[in-house]
């Protein structure tokens, strides 16, 4: 039997901090597909919200969250238009994303939430695994 090689995965972390609000419009050039977003969200009050770039198909991005949400912090989520589709897995439930804005409520984005993103050119099709309540996530 033929020995596998390794297989070798290059992919871009783009750390975040909320020591200041982070509002951050996604570009291909500056993050190319598969980049990987962590995100250091502890401070108190600085929302983080990323805006998705065009519909481009096989682009893909993902967030992690690498502290807990500070008290009056959420995250968002945001397609160019009403083009997101997919599911938040909850601990309690789960529950559909449909529209412009995925929203983790303020404090509710724990460490070790995680959002995958990928389009096929026609929508940002969405995962989300969130260690909060289904009551603390919404779409708009």
């Amino acid at each position: 039997m033929a020995k596998r090689q390794p297989r070798h995965c290059t992919r871009r972390v783009s750390s975040h901090n909320n020591d200041s609000a982070v509002s951050l419009t996604l570009t291909e050039a500056e993050h190319p597909s598969g980049t990987l977003f962590s995100l250091d969200m502890n401070a108190a009050t600085n929302n983080i919200a990323f805006t998705l770039p065009a519909l481009t198909t096989g682009l893909e991005y993902s967030f992690v969250v690498s502290t807990t949400a500070g008290s009056g912090v959420t995250l968002t989520i945001s397609a160019p238009s009403a083009v997101l589709e997919g599911v938040a897995v909850c601990d309690n439930n789960s529950e559909d994303i449909s529209g412009t804005n995925f929203i983790i409520a303020a404090a509710k984005a724990f460490l070790g939430t995680q959002i995958n993103v990928v389009s096929d050119g026609t929508l940002w099709y969405i995962q989300a695994y969130c260690k909060c309540n289904v009551a603390d996530v919404s779409t708009t």
